[in-house]
Formats: C-alpha cells, structure tokens, sequence
C-alpha cells in the first residue's frame, strides 16, 4: 500500500485505491487481534484487549507524529517510506513469532 501510494502520488484514483486497501487491511488487523484475543483466558480477556488497545493507539499517536515530521523534511516519499518501514518490521516480527511458535513442543492435549 505504502509503495502504492508512492508511485501513484500524482494521481488521486491510484492514491483512493491505496487508502481502501490501508482502511481494508487495519480493519483486517483490528478484527483478527480481536479474534486472539477473545480466544485467550475469560478471566484475562479485559485486560488484555486494555494493553492492545492503549497501545495501538500510543504507537499510532507516535506513528503519526513521526509521519509529520518526515513529511516535513522529505515530503509524501518520507512518509511512505516510514510506512514500508514499518509494514516489513511487522511482518518480519510476524515472522519470527511463527518460526518460534512451531520450534517450541506443542503441550499435550487430553
């Protein structure tokens, strides 16, 4: 999305498609983090949805505040290289939980 909206900067179709697909994929990510969440303990599910929430918000506060700054000084490509950026750090923290998730031994269900 963010290389998306980089390319096609001088176009405002190009630019709407980016923004669908950015709206489409938070609403994505919010709906599955739901999801894992609702899926853990009852007693700690509160809890846990109140850190998930305070930070994504913090982190997006911060996200934002970055996003200015960059786009002050390095104009629309600063802000969605910091995009990119943060897009392939997900993904590779994604990454790493999964390959540790399957090298750990799998708890024995009875």
């Amino acid at each position: 999305m963010a290389v998306l909206a980089a390319v096609g900067h001088s176009s405002v179709v190009v630019l709407a498609v980016a923004g669908f697909l950015l709206d489409f994929a938070v609403q994505a990510h919010q709906v599955m983090s739901q999801h894992e969440i609702y899926a853990l303990r009852a007693d700690a599910r509160a809890r846990i949805n109140t850190v998930f929430m305070t930070t994504v918000f913090s982190l997006g506060a911060l996200s934002s505040a970055i996003t200015g700054l960059l786009h002050h000084r390095f104009g629309w490509t600063g802000a969605c290289v910091l995009a990119a950026g943060f897009a392939l750090v997900g993904f590779a923290v994604w990454g790493v939980g999964r390959w540790t998730s399957s090298r750990m031994p799998q708890a024995a269900v009875s």
